[in-house]
């Protein structure tokens, strides 16, 4: 990595601590340390990681995402060849 982007993260770094109120690296230890969520080191045949809920009514969805406080943008494919399609939902 070039000095440049050194400083960059460094800086960033800090700003982000500021903003917490904690150093970046002391947060990421203790959030892996806590053992909230288990690590995924082997392949698994339903679901493991993170929590989440499906959403039956979504199918093909590649990526969901938070676009504004009432709404999300859905990325999906109706096939695995198919081209790609963006659409917004409404959030509960």
């Amino acid at each position: 990595m070039d000095s440049n982007v050194q400083r960059e993260v460094s800086l960033f770094r800090r700003l982000i601590g500021q903003l917490l109120g904690c150093d970046v690296r002391q947060l990421v230890e203790a959030v892996l340390e806590s053992r909230i969520f288990e690590s995924i080191e082997s392949r698994v045949s339903d679901k493991a990681g993170l929590p989440y809920e499906t959403i039956e009514s979504l199918q093909g969805v590649e990526q969901l995402d938070r676009l504004s406080d009432s709404l999300a943008v859905v990325i999906s494919r109706l096939t695995p060849d198919s081209a790609a399609s963006s659409t917004s939902i409404a959030l509960p």
